[in-house]
């Protein structure tokens, strides 16, 4: 009989399985230049695993993007097509929801719908914008909790690519470097699965090796 422990267990092997970060440090993802940069840079040198409750909402999400992605393929948008560009020798890569003619939709699953887009979702769809040449954007929250919908209209920023590619160069330095950027506190610190080295580490930049963070010596 299955028992909730070996239904998360295979909730965390598939997400294991699926969600595998970057390894080529002169490739920075769109998503880990909106998050925490040195989330960013734990997640890909100290790689570790999420909660199983955070997987189960990750595959959630998943399911509906896959959903809406058929729905909006056969309407003529191109459903999460690599798009990339190149700064100073490195490539900031990513996957925009749904794209075509002009315009970017961004799908986000939330438990309860937000009054104003939140901010790190707004400056991903900015770059999707800026990345496929889009002058219109749309951030669409779709709730876990009660089955709403909303929908933010999204005008472009001129600046939003020098902004992604200063942080996608910072990034890229200090994985090769081994050096972890500076923190940056906010309320998705909550929900990190890095606090306990973000906290060995400090506040500013911190040189890693074997030895200076490790999970026995937080």
């Amino acid at each position: 009989m299955a028992s909730p422990s070996e239904i998360r267990r295979l909730f965390m092997e598939a997400y294991m399985r699926r969600f595998q970060p970057e390894r080529d440090p002169k490739r920075i993802r769109v998503h880990e230049v909106v998050s925490c940069l040195r989330k960013s840079f734990l997640t890909r040198v100290f790689p570790r695993p999420i909660a199983a409750e955070k997987a189960v909402i990750l595959f959630i999400g998943e399911h509906v993007h896959l959903i809406l992605g058929e729905e909006l393929r056969r309407h003529g948008w191109r459903v999460e097509e690599p798009v990339e560009a190149m700064r100073n020798g490195v490539a900031l890569t990513g996957h925009p929801d749904a794209w075509r003619d002009g315009t970017v939709l961004e799908l986000k699953t939330i438990f309860t719908l937000p009054r104003e887009p939140l901010e790190h979702h707004l400056r991903q769809t900015r770059i999707y914008m800026a990345l496929t040449g889009a002058g219109e954007g749309y951030l669409v929250y779709i709730g876990r909790g009660r089955g709403g919908v909303r929908v933010f209209q999204v005008s472009p920023c001129g600046g939003v690519l020098d902004w992604a590619f200063g942080r996608a160069v910072t990034l890229s330095r200090c994985l090769l470097e081994m050096v972890a950027p500076p923190k940056e506190p906010g309320w998705l610190c909550r929900y990190c699965e890095y606090v306990d080295l973000c906290r060995n580490l400090g506040e500013s930049f911190k040189y890693v090796d074997d030895t200076a963070v490790t999970e026995g010596n937080v």
